[in-house]
């Protein structure tokens, strides 16, 4: 049954997909709530995210390179060194 296991493949892929939009969704809220804290390890998380959205292209690419530009401002730095 050539049809039952095609859409067992389907749920499969669509569960992967689910599960690493939740692991992205929940690294984004906790580096989130870090960076809202002046912490350097929500810049760091979030450069981490940025960089990783380079590969989502073309919109990843472009917030990405405006993240991490943002992101290595010695202001930001020294605001986040506290």
């Amino acid at each position: 049954r050539p049809s039952h296991l095609n859409f067992y493949v389907f749920i499969d892929f669509l569960l992967l997909i689910f599960l690493k939009s939740a692991k992205n969704l929940i690294f984004s809220i906790i580096s989130g709530k870090r960076l809202l804290q002046y912490q350097n390890s929500g810049r760091i998380g979030t450069m981490v995210i940025a960089a990783l959205n380079l590969l989502n292209f073309p919109f990843g690419t472009i917030f990405g390179i405006a993240a991490l530009y943002v992101l290595s401002q010695p202001e930001v730095e020294h605001l986040s060194a506290r």
